[in-house]
């Protein structure tokens, strides 16, 4: 058992866990200890092995070699044994069960009662005690359906509490969180803390780790390159290196020359979403849409695009009044747009890289309805080149690349069609450090050969590096525009949440 001077014994470790599948080494002699009273961030990049992490240490996964110690004693591979021994998890995507009420979901799997029979009034007891604690604002009566994302989370961390649980480990908690949301989490977690609660926290986002971590460490392609290293000795520039075993350089915003005004959107409405919205984009500039979720911000990258019909409004590039029917015309202006949800919106998953990054230009690489093998594979595998695609093949199934590399695909689909104008709608999200960088760049070199970028992002602190500009949404409305000395954190949240 790890006993570090000054400090109780480790409540949960993890001793040279090794970790197979099928041509995968997902963990190889994996360390990792959680004491009572921190938060432990572990970091890495996409594959590293921090969800296998997570899920051997809850009991899904039953490990090749190694072991899950709890108070010193070998833990049985099992979810009941986990559970029972206090770990609860709280994975990205919620685990309530929409039809029940908040009350009901508070004890999932944790009814209690007495010879199968429930009390509803025992049930509403124990799940307001648990929920006190965490969130006493909501209504026990509630159905999980109509709870927002942070309230969401709210419930299952007093599910955990409900459960008498010691360890909470939390996986990309805030992926889909408001910034206002955000500073809830953080001041949860931190009253957890002092409660003695011991918190693995996984997150690509440097900021709130720094925010947060007592300790902090990193993995990569799943091994420990650093172990339980407190954060104070730390910066973002050396976690991103150990996460990714070399220099990256992180992005730095160097002022551009901007050109002539490219695109021009005039009282832009749509029922129900938006209303008299206008924007401006000129070439070589990154203008960034900022918004608290529901704000409008994608509903009018989409009417712009062409993919949605405005209900009023106009849309001209170059002084030309667009007439968008769907996407493609849009397309043919030299619109661009990255949406949201890649896997939704914008990838066959089991198409290959080169079938994915061709999908809407057949018509440049097709004569008379016959396609130019030849021109198309040299178009993709230049493009694999240029964006560092990190692949053994065109002919890989896109699905088994990383967010990162997807990314890249979908961005690579769009320069091919050599755009005026480039949107991203949530450009790096659900993307670890070193590809986020590397978008990043990307961006920046884009602007610089003159294309107009329109950028949205719930990461405040992306959006304020990345941007030239950048327009504030609260409910439908362009409520602020702000150059790049306005765009401060608080400035652009004071806006968006007045």
């Amino acid at each position: 058992m790890t006993k570090t001077p000054g400090r109780a014994p480790a409540i949960v470790e993890a001793r040279n866990l090794v970790k197979l599948f099928p041509g995968v080494v997902a963990l190889s002699g994996m360390n990792f200890e959680l004491h009572a009273g921190e938060v432990h961030c572990v970091c890495g990049e996409n594959g590293a092995g921090k969800s296998t992490l997570i899920k051997t240490l809850s009991g899904f996964y039953t490990p090749d070699e190694g072991g899950v110690y709890v108070d010193g004693e070998l833990m049985p591979s099992s979810t009941a044994a986990s559970k029972a021994a206090g770990i609860a998890t709280i994975y990205q995507e919620h685990n309530l069960v929409p039809d029940l009420s908040v009350a009901e979901n508070v004890l999932l799997g944790n009814w209690g009662g007495r010879n199968g029979i429930l009390s509803r009034r025992e049930i509403r007891k124990r799940a307001r005690k648990a929920l006190d604690q965490v969130a006493p604002h909501l209504n026990l009566d509630t159905p999980a359906m109509a709870l927002s994302t942070v309230d969401g989370q709210m419930v299952e961390i007093a599910r955990a509490i409900a459960q008498d649980a010691r360890v909470i480990i939390m996986d990309e908690p805030t992926t889909a969180l408001t910034e206002q949301d955000v500073e809830k989490l953080y001041k949860l977690v931190n009253e957890l803390r002092g409660k003695g609660l011991a918190i693995m926290y996984v997150s690509h986002k440097l900021e709130e780790v720094f925010t947060l971590a007592d300790r902090i460490t990193v993995i990569r392609e799943g091994k420990t390159v650093a172990s339980s290293v407190p954060a104070g000795e730390l910066d973002a520039r050396s976690v991103v290196q150990l996460m990714v075993g070399r220099d990256v350089d992180l992005y730095e915003h160097i002022p551009r020359e901007r050109g002539e005004l490219v695109l021009e959107a005039r009282g832009l409405s749509r029922a129900g979403a938006f209303e008299d919205v206008n924007v401006r984009l000129h070439a070589g500039e990154i203008v960034g849409l900022a918004g608290l979720v529901g704000a409008g911000r994608t509903e009018v990258a989409r009417c712009i695009y062409g993919a949605d019909k405005p209900d009023a409004g106009t849309v001209e590039i170059n002084g030309r009044k667009l007439r968008l029917h769907g996407a493609s015309d849009g397309i043919a202006a030299g619109i661009a747009l990255v949406p949201e949800e890649r896997k939704l919106q914008a990838i066959i998953p089991m198409l290959s890289i080169r079938e994915n990054t061709t999908l809407t230009l057949l018509k440049q690489i097709s004569k008379w309805g016959v396609l130019k093998r030849g021109h198309e594979k040299k178009m993709v595998g230049d493009y694999i080149k240029e964006l560092d695609v990190r692949t053994p093949s065109a002919e890989t199934p896109i699905q088994s690349l990383s967010g990162g590399n997807q990314q890249k695909v979908i961005i690579a689909r769009c320069l091919a069609s050599n755009p005026k104008v480039l949107i991203l709608d949530e450009p790096t999200k659900g993307i670890d450090i070193g590809a986020k960088a590397e978008i990043h760049r990307l961006i920046e070199q884009l602007a610089r050969r003159g294309v107009a970028v329109l950028v949205i992002s719930s990461e405040l602190p992306e959006l304020l590096e990345l941007s030239d500009r950048v327009m504030v949404m609260r409910s439908g409305r362009v409520v602020a525009e702000l150059d790049k000395a306005q765009a401060t954190k608080e400035n652009v949240i004071a806006y968006a949440a007045a």
